[in-house]
């Protein structure tokens, strides 16, 4: 006998088992969640199908209706749709969102521009167009007396010429008032004397609560300007060592030598001669040379010599250009220092009786370009005689000056000259004695020059040369002296250097 077969179980509870009660809450809970179901989803709204969409009920041939022309879908998304007989249908209430189902339109309609505003009416402040006249005039009458000024100038010949291009390297005029300035001046110039009549008569006065202030947030950079002096950084000269400088005159000579040849070879340049010399004549002249050998070596010789003289001259040449070009750049350079102004230079000797003193003085004053006088007294000789071994008072004060006027550069090097590097103490003559280890062999009494000096009287600068080229003068006496100085216009010097104390200058 088969076993009995299994009830199956269903989702309703069994009545034997379930109150009615609660049967009854059972079925109010179902039909709560049925009715929020079907809240959430839309009726309106249809499901996307897909490729299986419907056709759209204005495209159906059987749908004859008509759309009226003032219809906006975005401010009224419901389509006024009405049938041909003019009756109401259930197409009368159509939701737009349900043309495509697939485009979410449900913002559009609050994508509506709002209308601006009306402005209400606004009155004009009393004196508002007063002030733009007043303003207006003033610019007018500012633009007639600027071209007034411009006249002036033109007038005068102080305008650049822009047919020729004078106004590509004419700096041009600075203006009356600044722009940064004009929001704060009343008046169109710089015109007040004081702090006060500039605040009183000048200054406009503002107030940061302005509708339109002068100082705003903005900061004006202006555009930076080069110096005249910074121009641009010179690369540093290359110095070579000796070996590469006779590497790269020999490579120098290479190369002229090989472009002579090409010339040569070309026909543009004549074939030069042969160099001939005495072991060389009998491989170059070999028939010549058996002919008369004694006019061939003759001949050769003479070649030889003139070439010598040719290398000679050459030589000197060369030497020539070089010494002038050096002179040219010496002149150059000290013409750069006397640009840059004249200078001057005036020292007391008390004895100036060493020739080689005096020999220094000439020659580093002509190498170095300078103008002036050696003034030296005609007792000062470095050999004196017995009879006036002997100096009176009035020769013991006599002293000599020298005056030197040149470029700054040299002045300082002549001032270190004759401050410091040549020793006034000491005398040639007893030095050669000294040296030689003799006596006075010709009874020449030598000079002590233990006590001499040399002082810096004056140094400054001047206007322009006083002295046309250096030179020596001697004298006897004071008068003597300022006649000469006199010539050129500077006999304040030796009375400044009579005045000098002596024995103060150290």
């Amino acid at each position: 006998m088969p076993p009995p077969a299994k009830k199956q179980r269903t989702g309703e509870p069994r009545s034997s088992s379930m109150s009615p009660e609660l049967m009854e809450r059972i079925a109010q809970a179902k039909a709560r969640a049925a009715s929020r179901q079907s809240e959430a989803v839309p009726a309106t709204v249809l499901k996307a199908k897909g490729l299986n969409v419907e056709i759209h009920p204005l495209l159906r041939p059987n749908a004859l209706m008509t759309i009226d022309k003032d219809y906006n879908p975005v401010l009224n998304p419901v389509l006024p749709i009405a049938s041909a007989a003019g009756k109401t249908g259930p197409r009368d209430n159509f939701q737009f969102g349900a043309l495509n189902p697939y485009l979410n339109q449900e913002d559009m309609k609050y994508a509506v521009k709002s209308r601006r505003k009306e402005k209400g009416l606004q009155f004009n402040v009393k004196g508002k167009y007063i002030a733009k006249a007043e303003e207006l005039r003033a610019q007018l009458r500012e633009e007639s007396e600027a071209r007034a000024h411009q006249e002036l100038l033109k007038s005068q010949g102080l305008v650049a010429d822009e047919s020729v291009g004078e106004n590509l390297f004419v700096p041009k005029m600075p203006p009356r008032v600044e722009w940064w300035d004009e929001p704060y001046l009343k008046q169109r110039s710089y015109g007040f004397q004081n702090e006060t009549d500039m605040l009183e008569n000048y200054i406009i006065p503002y107030s940061e609560d302005a509708e339109d202030p002068p100082i705003t947030l903005y900061i004006q950079h202006p555009v930076p300007m080069p110096a005249p002096w910074e121009t641009e950084a010179q690369p540093a000269k290359l110095y070579l060592t000796k070996k590469e400088l006779k590497k790269l005159r020999k490579n120098n000579r290479t190369e002229l030598d090989r472009e002579r040849q090409d010339r040569i070879r070309l026909g543009l340049d004549p074939t030069p001669k042969p160099k001939i010399k005495l072991k060389n004549l009998m491989n170059v002249l070999t028939n010549e040379s058996i002919k008369d050998p004694t006019m061939i070596e003759m001949q050769v010789q003479s070649e030889i010599e003139e070439r010598r003289l040719t290398h000679l001259k050459e030589n000197q040449a060369r030497h020539a250009q070089a010494l002038e070009t050096k002179l040219e750049k010496l002149a150059e350079k000290n013409q750069k220092e006397l640009d840059k102004g004249i200078f001057s230079c005036v020292v007391r000797v008390d004895r100036l009786v060493n020739p080689q003193h005096r020999f220094k003085l000439n020659i580093n004053a002509k190498q170095l370009k300078l103008h002036g006088v050696m003034l030296v007294h005609d007792g000062a000789h470095a050999k004196l005689s017995p009879s006036n071994a002997a100096l009176d008072g009035d020769q013991e004060k006599q002293f000599s000056l020298v005056i030197v006027e040149g470029a700054q550069k040299a002045i300082n090097h002549f001032k270190k000259l004759i401050m410091g590097r040549i020793d006034w103490q000491e005398n040639a003559v007893a030095k050669r004695l000294l040296q030689e280890g003799e006596t006075d062999p010709i009874g020449i009494e030598i000079e002590d020059l233990s006590h001499n000096k040399c002082l810096l009287i004056w140094e400054g600068q001047v206007k322009d040369f006083h002295f046309q080229r250096w030179s020596s003068e001697w004298f006897t006496t004071d008068a003597s002296a300022i006649e000469v100085l006199q010539r050129f216009r500077v006999e304040n010097y030796w009375r400044d250097a009579k005045m000098y104390d002596m024995s103060n200058g150290d």
